[in-house]
């Protein structure tokens, strides 16, 4: 009886025993799920991670092609980063703030997406907050008094030319054309979001957004078009990636989507039109058969930013874009303490702590790298991609542990985004100017402008029941046609603006206007010709690759006809020495008159680039060792007119100095050295030579 009565618990016992070893069967094969899909999640990670790594060494950050319309003979035939216009540039002046600018394939700091028909504004980040996204618009210039004070349209006319003369020959002695031709640096920005459901449109446009009700439905109509080869007519489809960009501690992935956005930045300076010179594309201007100068002058032209205060370790591009802040808006304050060290600001003279809210791809660290080096640029081998930090948790992070010998470990979180220059613009009093005192209408009261109240659409016509009421912002006709003399140039099927179009002003009088916003060229204005106000400086992708690096060199050597005979493999003879008493001297005989030249007073021509060196260190620590200074031409015409150049010496002994020098007596001297006179702190003298002098004469020292 007994055992009878256990045999219900032991059933019980032995059924729990049963049942539980199911469970932990179940549960390890989950966890052994869980952590192939954890492996496997991470191995895609890694997989774009080594995408990302290839595009960066590839080329660099910047456009990668245009949309293709045109077949040819050639290869170069076809449209690349340009053709016909670059990077699909086109006109919107009808509208008021309104940049034409097409499709494009892009690379940011190694991430390809293509964007959709962009068209963006003249919008900047916020000035007055730091929410996420939040943008202003940019103010207008306004028109110059002397405009003003005319009693007439055709004194005003008059008058408005000599300031677009001035502005064209860079001469404010006659006009100070620097209050009312503002320079605006616009850019493309991009980065890794959180948001991976909901379509978040990247910027507004007047004429286009994303054709998607969610980021998939976004991704699978790119697909589809890419699979069929078919377009979307209106060019609102953009392929912008969804990347794995961390893994829980769980073993989930977390996923983020790349976005885009295009916006601007007044100058806070005047920017020379000297200082942005075409580059040359031969595969862009040979199909057409332009000249350089010809070339220079199409919509075809790309441009790069030069100027005589380039060094080596600076350039002024890297000058503007350290004006504009990334996600947190102007007013951000972020610095960088991450990885043991703080990163500082790479502008020569300048010892503070970098601000890296703000795009920057150079900076300086508080102790030299396993190289020697203290200055650093952004990423391995990217020469073009700007990048800004951001707090806002809006933009997917990445997590970093590191643990040094000492056995202190430091924790990171970064949050970052990515921008590369698009052009530059300038604007200009027409945008402001409104000499018939055209009104302009709220977008709300567009019937108001184009319905004549009689079931008819006006249409910019010269009869009362045509005409234009008025002005919108998407009809932004507030220019005198009799301004210019010319037709609009260069017209691109994309463009949108009629050359001219009556308009009713506030007494209902007719206007004969043309379109105040924006144009890549304006027409031909009657004594001073016709002007460019948009400049693109898009950095090509290809162009960072070892292939076009390899083809420019060939192609200056070709187009320029270089003089410099080491470069040419097969030397050229001598000239052959004419006999003793012949009419002409030989080639070594000749003397410039009035130059005398001597072993203690060289004499250096401008040559690219000029590398000096400084005098022996004599003072121990930190030992022997000298620094070397490198020159471009726009700095040696500088030195040489009497000027001081101030310059980062190469890093030599885990250290550099910032130098200024002047050139005297036929010598290039350091008359500044880290801010005190020579001797440096290290004994450097201010003795500059070439490799090729026998050192510094005696009275250096």
């Amino acid at each position: 009886m007994a055992s009878l009565k256990l045999f219900p618990l032991v059933w019980v016992l032995t059924s729990s025993l049963g049942v539980s070893e199911g469970l932990y069967d179940i549960n390890n094969e989950m966890q052994q799920l869980k952590n192939v899909v954890s492996s496997l999640a991470r191995q895609v990670m890694l997989q774009q991670f080594s995408q990302e790594e290839k595009l960066r060494s590839d080329g660099g950050s910047g456009i990668k092609q245009v949309r293709v319309d045109k077949d040819g003979e050639k290869n170069y035939d076809t449209n690349s980063h340009s053709g016909v216009a670059m990077g699909a540039i086109h006109d919107h002046s009808n509208y008021k703030m309104t940049v034409g600018l097409g499709e494009g394939q892009y690379v940011l700091n190694g991430v390809e997406f293509r964007t959709r028909h962009n068209d963006y504004q003249l919008r900047m980040p916020s000035t007055r907050s730091s929410d996420y996204h939040i943008m202003s618009e940019i103010p207008a210039p306004a028109v110059p008094p002397q405009v003003l004070k005319k009693s007439s349209l055709e004194e005003q006319i008059l008058e408005m030319r000599e300031w677009f003369k001035a502005w064209r020959d860079q001469n404010y002695s006659v006009r100070d054309y620097r209050k009312y031709f503002k320079p605006v640096l616009c850019y493309l920005e991009g980065a890794w979001t959180k948001n991976t459901e909901s379509i978040e449109e990247p910027f507004f446009s007047d004429r286009h957004s994303l054709d998607a009700t969610s980021w998939f439905d976004l991704q699978e109509k790119v697909r589809y078009s890419a699979y069929t080869g078919r377009k979307n007519l209106l060019e609102n489809f953009a392929f912008l990636p969804t990347t794995i960009i961390n893994i829980t501690a769980g073993g989930v992935p977390v996923y983020a989507q790349w976005n885009y956005r295009m916006l601007c930045h007044p100058l806070s300076k005047n920017l020379p039109t000297s200082y942005l010179k075409p580059v040359d594309d031969l595969s862009v201007r040979l199909p057409r058969g332009h000249s350089f100068e010809t070339y220079s002058a199409t919509r075809g032209a790309r441009f790069t930013v030069v100027s005589p205060e380039d060094s080596p370790d600076w350039n002024y591009l890297d000058t503007m874009m350290g004006e504009v802040p990334g996600k947190d808006n102007y007013g951000a304050q972020i610095f960088d303490t991450a990885l043991n060290t703080t990163l500082l600001s790479a502008i020569p003279e300048d010892e503070n702590k970098l601000n890296v809210g703000y795009y920057s791809r150079r900076y300086r660290v508080e102790k030299a790298d396993a190289m020697g080096l203290s200055f650093g640029r952004r990423g391995f081998s990217d020469p073009n991609v700007f990048m800004a930090e951001t707090t806002h948790k809006n933009i997917a992070d990445i997590y970093l542990r590191q643990c040094y010998p000492n056995k202190v470990c430091l924790e990171s979180n970064k949050r970052m985004s990515y921008a590369i220059p698009l052009e530059v613009i300038y604007l200009t009093p027409l945008s402001t100017w409104n000499p018939y005192d055209i009104p302009l209408h709220r977008d709300e009261d567009i019937d108001r402008v184009l319905s004549n109240g009689f079931n008819g659409k006006r249409i910019g016509g010269f009869l009362p029941h045509s005409a234009f009421n008025g002005s919108l912002s998407s009809q932004y006709y507030r220019t005198p046609a009799d301004f210019f003399s010319g037709v609009e140039l260069r017209r691109n099927p994309a463009d949108t603006m009629k050359k001219s179009v009556g308009v009713l002003d506030r007494h209902n009088t007719i206007r004969n206007m043309t379109a105040s916003g924006i144009r890549v060229f304006l027409p031909n204005i009657t004594g001073v010709g016709v002007l460019r106000t948009r400049f693109p400086i898009t950095p090509v992708h290809a162009e960072s690759s070892p292939v076009w690096k390899e083809l420019n060199a060939l192609k200056d050597f070709v187009t320029k006809n270089l003089e410099d005979r080491k470069m040419n493999q097969r030397q050229p003879r001598p000239p052959k020495v004419r006999p003793q008493g012949a009419r002409a001297t030989t080639q070594k005989s000749r003397v410039r008159p009035g130059k005398t030249t001597t072993a203690s007073t060289p004499v250096y021509p401008i040559r690219q680039p000029l590398i000096l060196m400084t005098s022996i260190a004599t003072r121990y620590p930190p030992g022997e060792h000298y620094h070397t200074i490198e020159m471009n031409k726009h700095q040696q015409a500088r030195l040489q007119k009497g000027e001081v150049v101030h310059f980062r010496t190469s890093q030599d002994n885990g250290h550099s100095h910032t130098v200024k020098v002047q050139f005297f007596n036929g010598r290039y001297h350091v008359i500044k050295c880290d801010s005190k006179t020579p001797p440096c702190w290290d004994g450097h003298t201010k003795c500059l030579t070439t490799e090729e002098e026998a050192g510094c004469p005696l009275e250096d020292f």
